[in-house]
């Protein structure tokens, strides 16, 4: 344009020299006029351009959190239970309609400050924020005052009876202690079977409307707050109770969570609507003072089948998947590049355990454990199964972001440990020999039929020591039935990493619960705990890191267990599913965190889904 302008100016001028002696002052003062319009009108039209490049610089899209939509997401299973009597690892719908007194900051995670990544649940008190409450106080004698937050109502849905019950009020103290009561003190429930020293060391009880105290003993301090601080949910009401005993049936989940069940179709779906009186906001980001949930609903489909569960997700009938396998994650973020993904290491929730507390079986003798050890080929299971991307040591604490003061990276072990991990058969078939098995010994393992692969590759690997594995296979509830009983008579699948037990109790090494699979019972372990107890009720992280560390050079020393990798896993969403940058935990389990996210539907339809 500016070109156009200056031509069209010296043209003129130009014109205007060659004509002026024959046409006289009147062409000439005609000819300025029209010079002087041409200007003005190309003036207006690069004013008229800017203004037009202005209002285009102008557009911002708009990127802060929007309301509405349904997230889709998956069960790999079906729902097998309802109420948290089972225990709450067990109800995972509930954790969309129940709440706790504490679960995860958020403000700490992706969405705020970037300290917690929330891509597994944690049991650390330092990562957690109120829910139900507002504040907490621990003290040196072992009680813990919560202050709860005030007007939380009961989610109010009229098309249920059991809702209609409980009317929509508000939620008290007193609903608190009821609830928690009822975890703590009724036989069979999850809560009672697997730590029954904490049930019988602890009180809980309501203060006044918006105080509880729990009150137990010392050593179970850590281990009681965590099982009725953020493992339970403290708002099961009374009336649903007192009406219907255990709330085997979702029509009867009520509570004060985001959500409430609309619908459940067994072996299919179960679908989910916001309670539109919940009672939280948006802590931090762009949405901070929001009231949340953003989406109106979620929907829980039911696919066991991976293949299955990977094509939803590639179409975009998924919204995200949590936990893949290493292989399949790989296999889909190819075939699927625009998926956002984040990688973490799973923790090794296997490995073989051993009763080491019958004397005439071969487990009770440090040097057949230190052979098992040995004899298994770490590298090349690691190989096998994950590129060599899993992690080592993993029992009894895997490598979770967050747990580092806990544990002892493989190159900070005493050396004598370090080549326990180093295949080694022939020095291996030494100890067995040392032991009294010069030609190797026969065992059963107890274990379900999802680990059978897994479990093959250290039967073909001993097998080459003379160690002579036979697998007794069990129903996945049979298992889990004889792992909280410790019914098993020689070795068992599982006992590995499990850092939600261990942090609280060292509950891998020691205890009569679930988690000490080897059934452990060592005075120096038993002096540990103790002295961690003490720790962790003052608030001496640092002292309840060093105890741990300094206790673990022993524990793996004497080969309690042994383990399973710790693999890599991914989570995988797409772009349009917003404020969750695989954030799936932000607590102990997979949820809640529903309530956080949202939806760019825009976004999402851009894509072609």
């Amino acid at each position: 344009m500016t070109k156009k302008i200056v031509c069209l100016v010296v043209s003129s001028l130009m014109a205007l020299s060659l004509v002026m002696a024959a046409c006289g002052p009147a062409l000439v003062e005609e000819k300025e006029k029209e010079q002087e319009k041409v200007i003005v009108v190309e003036e207006q039209e690069k004013e008229s351009k800017v203004k037009e490049e202005v209002a285009e610089e102008e557009v911002v899209e708009d990127t802060g959190p929007k309301y509405g939509g349904i997230i889709n997401t998956l069960r790999t299973s079906d729902i097998r239970n309802w109420d948290d009597y089972y225990g709450n690892h067990l109800t995972p719908a509930c954790d969309l309609v129940m709440s706790r007194l504490a679960i995860g900051d958020w403000t700490r995670g992706p969405a705020g400050s970037g300290e917690l990544g929330f891509v597994r649940g944690d049991v650390l008190f330092e990562t957690k924020m109120g829910q139900l409450v507002e504040s907490w106080e621990f003290f040196s004698d072992a009680r813990g005052v919560f202050k709860l937050r005030q007007g939380i109502y009961y989610g109010l849905d009229t098309s249920k009876e059991a809702s209609r019950l409980v009317g929509g009020r508000e939620w008290t103290a007193d609903d608190a202690a009821f609830a928690l009561n009822r975890l703590k003190n009724t036989k069979g429930t999850y809560i009672n079977r697997a730590d029954p020293v904490m049930v019988e060391g602890t009180t809980i009880t309501a203060l006044d409307k918006y105080t509880l105290e729990i009150d137990t003993v010392p050593e179970r301090a850590y281990e009681a707050q965590y099982w009725l601080n953020f493992y339970a949910y403290s708002d099961t009401p009374r009336e649903v109770i007192e009406k219907y005993g255990i709330t085997d049936d979702w029509k009867r989940v009520v509570g004060t969570g985001p959500f409430f069940i609309t619908d459940y179709t067994p072996g299919s779906m179960v679908t989910f609507e916001k309670n539109p009186n919940y009672f939280a906001k948006d802590p931090v980001g762009p949405g901070k003072g929001n009231q949340l949930p953003y989406v109106d609903g979620v929907r829980m489909m039911i696919i066991p089948d991976v293949s299955t569960r990977l094509a939803a997700l590639r179409t975009g009938k998924l919204d995200y998947i949590s936990g893949l396998a290493f292989e399949d994650a790989e296999f889909t973020l190819q075939t699927a590049p625009e998926l956002q993904s984040v990688r973490f290491m799973a923790g090794g929730g296997g490995g073989i355990a051993m009763r080491t507390d019958k004397e005439e079986l071969p487990y009770s003798d440090i040097r057949v454990r230190q052979a098992l050890m040995l004899a298994t080929d770490f590298d090349a299971i690691n190989q096998a199964f994950s590129a060599g991307l899993a992690n080592l040591p993993t029992w009894p604490i895997s490598h979770q972001s967050g747990y580092e003061h806990l544990r002892v990276p493989m190159e900070d072990l005493p050396q004598r440990v370090q080549e326990l991990y180093q295949y080694n058969p022939e020095r291996a078939k030494e100890l067995l020999a040392e032991a009294g098995y010069p030609e190797g010994f026969k065992a059963s393992l107890v274990l379900n039929a999802g680990s059978v692969d897994k479990a093959a590759v250290y039967k073909d690997m001993w097998q080459k020591v003379g160690v002579e594995i036979t697998f007794d296979v069990k129903e996945s509830g049979v298992k889990r039935s004889m792992d909280i009983s410790r019914s098993h008579e020689e070795m068992t699948w599982g006992g590995g990493a499990n850092n939600t037990r261990y942090a609280p109790r060292l509950g891998q090494v020691d205890g009569d619960t679930s988690g000490n699979l080897s059934l452990i019972d060592e005075d120096y372990i038993h002096e540990t705990r103790a002295a961690y107890a003490k720790a962790w009720l003052v608030g001496d992280y640092e002292e309840m890191g060093r105890l741990s560390r300094e206790m673990l050079k022993q524990v793996l020393w004497e080969a309690w267990v042994i383990p399973e990798p710790d693999w890599p896993q991914y989570h995988l969403w797409w772009p349009w599913l917003k404020n969750f940058d695989g954030a799936v935990a932000p607590g102990i389990f997979n949820g809640p965190g529903f309530q956080f996210y949202w939806l760019d539907e825009g976004l999402k339809k851009e894509m072609g889904y």
